[in-house]
């Protein structure tokens, strides 16, 4: 049982459907209740990993279809992704657009303005 038990740990570490690993015990041995612990955690860990997928899908369609214009960048001010109401305003294909500085795109006053506001109060613009 332990080595079945090993196969369906590798499984679940593999990104297998671990939860269903066939194992069978009996009784109430350390071993049945180990196996029927990994189960419970593992139908747990699916379920959440599949309701934070479907968090992250409406977040990614949020930001996609959003009339709002939103460039992310790095600390550094590099934008790394942008949705197409930035492509539209700035009037940028969007690869061009994710591989500029937000200090190309609003000049170097205006960029130092919001980079000193976001330093002094520690929160992201």
């Amino acid at each position: 049982p332990i080595r079945k038990a090993i196969a369906g740990l590798q499984q679940a570490g593999e990104g297998g459907e671990s939860q269903d690993f066939p194992l069978h015990t009996r009784g109430n041995g350390e071993i049945a209740r180990l196996i029927d612990a990994f189960r419970r955690f593992s139908a747990l860990t699916h379920r959440q990993l599949s309701e934070a997928t479907g968090a992250q899908d409406y977040l990614e369609t949020l930001f996609s279809l959003s009339p709002i214009p939103v460039l992310i960048t790095d600390s550094a001010g590099k934008i790394e992704r942008a949705n197409q109401s930035a492509v539209t305003l700035f009037r940028i294909p969007l690869q061009q657009l994710q591989q500029r500085h937000l200090e190309e795109l609003f000049g170097s006053s205006d960029y130092y303005t919001m980079k000193n506001h976001i330093d002094k109060s520690e929160e992201d613009l």
